[in-house]
């Protein structure tokens, strides 16, 4: 139905044909909540006459600052050209009940004896959107006589303030917790920094603990490279010979720097008998190496041998050459 009424508006904005007060009535009427409100209260208490009033009054202070936008050439500038109770109409069924709230619409008529602008889109009624201001001007007087707040109008949302009451309670408490919330913020910031601080020493703490731990399990290793390994052997056999020499020295026989011409004489007999007791001391020398000493391993068993087998070779070369000479002495004799 609404539909079809702003059709009709529109016809006649296109064609200047003058619409009735009925159809623009429904075409620009607002519907308004109050907040709690009843239909058994509004009735009880005759607010309807009060609403009417406190429209009204808000569109005389509404249009005599916004004319043109009232859709008026003049307004509110004497009593007879004022907006008046009666002229604050009410849709049919209207009031009635919603949920806990009380709905109204209604329209707001020009003043008797005022003229349309030439610019207006109506011949009859104020605009809607010129209705909307007058309510929210209108609203505070409304809830000042009646202790009720108009909520809505249409699509326009006017809230519910708060007492002067509440706002004495709520606003202190805002601050109490506002300044709670700011002091826990900040102790819980040097907390945490404080439990940071303390983690970062104890981690220092058990890393040297574990670094200490480690060292005392660990043993160190040594790689050895083959080619000092074997300068190592060579090292240990040249001490152990050394050592074998110095425990047990071997005496060496010196030949004689003079020569004896003839035959045998007490000088070759001394040299005999000289060279008896060493190869004497000899023999026991090497008994007492084959019995005190340890056993030697295979490469140095036979370098051994091969040096006692030189040694005797020497030995036996030696005693041959003096038993010729000698013999060539005795010749000679």
């Amino acid at each position: 139905m609404k539909l079809s009424v702003l059709l009709v508006v529109v016809l006649c904005m296109i064609f200047h044909v003058r619409c009735d007060l009925a159809t623009e009535s429904d075409a620009y009427a607002v519907e308004i909540i109050i907040y709690r409100l009843t239909t058994d209260t509004w009735t009880a208490n005759s607010m309807e006459t009060t609403f009417s009033g406190t429209i009204a009054s808000a569109a005389n202070t509404y249009c005599e600052s916004n004319v043109a936008t009232c859709g008026l050439e003049t307004c509110c500038t004497s009593v007879s050209i004022s907006f008046k109770e009666t002229d604050v109409g009410k849709i049919s069924d209207y009031p009635k009940k919603d949920l806990k709230n009380l709905k109204h619409k209604f329209y707001l008529k020009f003043p008797t004896g005022s003229t349309a602008s030439n610019s207006s889109v109506t011949q009859y009624v104020v605009v809607n959107s010129a209705l909307y201001e007058i309510i929210r001007l209108a609203r505070t007087t409304f809830n000042t006589q009646t202790g009720y707040w108009i909520t809505w109008a249409d699509e326009t949302y006017y809230g519910v303030p708060a007492t002067t009451t509440e706002n004495q309670i709520i606003i202190p408490i805002a601050f109490v917790v506002l300044f709670l919330v700011i002091f826990l913020a900040i102790g819980l910031h040097f907390w945490n920094k404080r439990k940071q601080k303390e983690a970062r020493i104890q981690k220092k703490i058990n890393d040297k603990k574990a670094l200490k731990k480690n060292q005392a399990m660990v043993q160190p290793t040594y790689r050895v490279d083959p080619e000092i390994k074997d300068l190592d052997e060579d090292h240990h056999e040249k001490t152990k010979q050394k050592l074998y020499t110095d425990n047990y020295p071997i005496k060496t026989y010196e030949e004689p720097t003079k020569k004896h011409m003839g035959g045998a004489s007490d000088t070759d007999s001394a040299i005999k008998m000289e060279n008896e007791p060493q190869q004497d001391d000899q023999d026991l020398m090497d008994s007492k190496l084959s019995r005190g000493l340890p056993p030697l391993d295979g490469h140095e068993e036979g370098e051994r041998k091969k040096k006692k087998k030189k040694k005797d070779k020497k030995k036996k070369h030696h005693d041959e050459g003096h038993d010729n000479h000698s013999a060539n002495l005795s010749t000679e004799l």
